[in-house]
């Protein structure tokens, strides 16, 4: 997905906000059957880094906000 103007959006379930600007690539991608670290392996070898990882109280939902190295 790309960000037509900017946004403001609270993820109240994380606590936390996120604002991307205008024309901001959104990936949004739904796993079921990886854990923590095959998720942050998967990440590194695409040159992704994880910048945070927010999950639900039993650790069965994950939402993971990566970007490029630097």
């Amino acid at each position: 997905m790309r960000a037509g103007r900017g946004h403001r959006v609270a993820i109240d379930g994380f606590g936390t906000t996120v604002e991307p600007a205008a024309g901001s690539v959104i990936h949004i991608e739904t796993v079921a059957t990886f854990g923590h670290e095959k998720v942050e392996s998967a990440f590194t070898a695409a040159g992704l880094e994880i910048d945070r990882m927010w999950t639900d109280s039993r650790g069965d939902y994950a939402l993971v906000l990566v970007r490029p190295p630097g």
